[in-house]
C-alpha cells in the first residue's frame, strides 16, 4: 500500500483527497427530509455514497494505471490505498489492516456518525460507508462482501468493518467465484 501511494504525485494526492469533500458533506440529506421525507432522503444519500465511491476508486485505479481485475494482493493493496486517500479526512479517521479475512477497517471518527446524534437525523437508517465501500466494490469488479464487526451506534469506541476479498477465501467455500483445483 504504501509504494502505491509513494508512487502518485502529490498534486495527484491532493486530487484524489478532494474527491471527499463530497461524501463527507452530510447536511444535504437532511434538506431532502425536510421536503421528501427520511425515506427518499436515505434513498439518496445511498444511492450518492455508492457513486461517490465508485468515483473514487474509478480515478485512483487511473492514476495509477491499473484496470480490474486485480491479482489478489493488488486488490488488497489498492483497497488499502483507497482507505489511506479517502477514509483519512479532517472529519474522518480510519485504519487498515490486512489480515486472512481480507482488510479490516477500523473507523474512530466520521462526520456521519456525529450527525447520528442529532435529533433532527433520527430518520437515517445506516451508515453511508457501506455504500461507498460498495461502489469501490463495483469498480473494481469484484462483489460485495463487507462485514460490520462493531459500531460506535451500538456503544462500540469504534467502528470495524472487514473488507472480505473474493480470493481470501478459503478453496472449496461456495462463495469462491473461482475453486481451487487440486
Amino acid at each position: 500500500m504504501e509504494e502505491l501511494l509513494a508512487s502518485l504525485s502529490q498534486d495527484t494526492v491532493t486530487r484524489l483527497r478532494g474527491l471527499t469533500a463530497a461524501a463527507a458533506d452530510v447536511a444535504w440529506p437532511e434538506r431532502v427530509a425536510q421536503a421528501r421525507g427520511w425515506r427518499a432522503a436515505n434513498e439518496l444519500y445511498h444511492a450518492q455514497q455508492r457513486a461517490q465511491g465508485q468515483v473514487e476508486m474509478d480515478r485512483l485505479l487511473g492514476a495509477l494505471g491499473l484496470r480490474s481485475p486485480l491479482a489478489p494482493q493488488a486488490l488488497r493493496d489498492v483497497i488499502e490505498t483507497g482507505i489511506a486517500l479517502y477514509l483519512q479526512t479532517e472529519a474522518t479517521t480510519a485504519v487498515a489492516q490486512a489480515n486472512g479475512e481480507g482488510v479490516r477497517l477500523t473507523l474512530r471518527r466520521c462526520p456521519l456518525f456525529e450527525r447520528f446524534s442529532d435529533p433532527s437525523w433520527a430518520g437515517v437508517t445506516a451508515c453511508g460507508c457501506f455504500s461507498r465501500l460498495d461502489g469501490w466494490y463495483e469498480a473494481l469488479g469484484v462483489p460485495p462482501e463487507v462485514e460490520l464487526v462493531a459500531n460506535r451506534e451500538w456503544d462500540h469506541p469504534v467502528c470495524e468493518i472487514i473488507l472480505r476479498l473474493p480470493l481470501d477465501r478459503p478453496a472449496g467455500d461456495k462463495r469462491d467465484p473461482e475453486p481451487t483445483v487440486g
